[in-house]
């Protein structure tokens, strides 16, 4: 995990979000209970076409905004990277367990999750396991996984409309520049 990875990645908003952050340097994190790799700052890799579907979309959602991308060099450094699922799939299924247990003795049960909606359960386990990393000393400071999303492109294919690697960043340390990034065609 201490092995430290430069990678061009893109986070689509508006334009005042960019005009904040540009002013000010800082990301807000996302903290949305159904974020599927947990709290973080969203960062599509190697992505910009589709850093601007996701702005285009959250742009029509709001009043008087208008899409807008920045693209950013981010240092995946302490990386919970899901590339390399296998080495995670023990850890995580332990998290899992543990808070279903919780929880059943709560008298509660856990979030149900399907691909294609909110990732609740996504989002608790990955947190959960976060939180236990670091009582242990060990500091998580960003999570990347792929996520193969929409139809396919061709009947049989494993390749998605949408299909992409996600980032959450943890620690804006992480970044080391941002710029706009200007609007992507398809071809």
């Amino acid at each position: 995990m201490r092995q430290v990875l430069p990678v061009r990645a893109f986070h689509g908003t508006t334009e005042s979000a960019v005009d904040t952050i540009l002013g000010t340097g800082q990301f807000l994190p996302s903290e949305n209970s159904h974020d599927w790799l947990g709290t973080g700052m969203y960062f599509w890799q190697d992505a910009p076409a589709l850093a601007w579907y996701w702005a285009e979309g959250k742009a029509r959602k709001q009043l008087n905004e208008r899409p807008a991308v920045i693209g950013a060099v981010l240092r995946l450094s302490d990386c919970m990277d899901f590339l390399d699922a296998l080495r995670w799939e023990g850890p995580l299924q332990h998290v899992y367990e543990e808070l279903k247990s919780a929880r059943e003795a709560a008298g509660s049960s856990m979030p149900s999750q399907k691909i294609g909606q909110a990732h609740t359960l996504g989002c608790l386990v990955i947190n959960q396991m976060i939180r236990l990393y670091s009582a242990h000393g060990v500091r998580i400071r960003c999570v990347r996984a792929p996520y193969g999303e929409d139809q396919q492109v061709f009947p049989g294919s494993a390749i998605t409309r949408r299909g992409h690697v996600q980032i959450a960043l943890l620690d804006e340390d992480l970044i080391e520049g941002i710029w706009t990034e200007p609007p992507v065609t398809t071809l």
